[in-house]
């Protein structure tokens, strides 16, 4: 099983768009929620894919289906 280790962030900035990418360990899947909602604050959309315990979900927030927060669950989840 892997863990991470420390958080990781990174800011992309297309025209006038900034894309923030947040990698963080937390206890359970209930602290990932909250942390969540923290980061969706003052933003216009938020994808987010969470990996906790046995479960995972993901949000693609005004994208069509599956397009964004699926994928990014799909690149991260190394136990498949």
């Amino acid at each position: 099983m892997y863990s991470l280790v420390q958080p990781v962030t990174h800011i992309l900035e297309i025209r006038r768009s900034r894309f923030l990418a947040f990698v963080e360990p937390v206890p359970d899947r209930t602290a990932a929620q909250a942390r969540v909602i923290e980061l969706h604050a003052g933003c216009a959309h938020a994808w987010w894919a969470l990996l906790a315990d046995a479960h995972s979900s993901a949000a693609d927030d005004a994208e069509p289906s599956s397009t964004a927060g699926r994928p990014m669950l799909k690149s991260c989840d190394i136990r498949s």
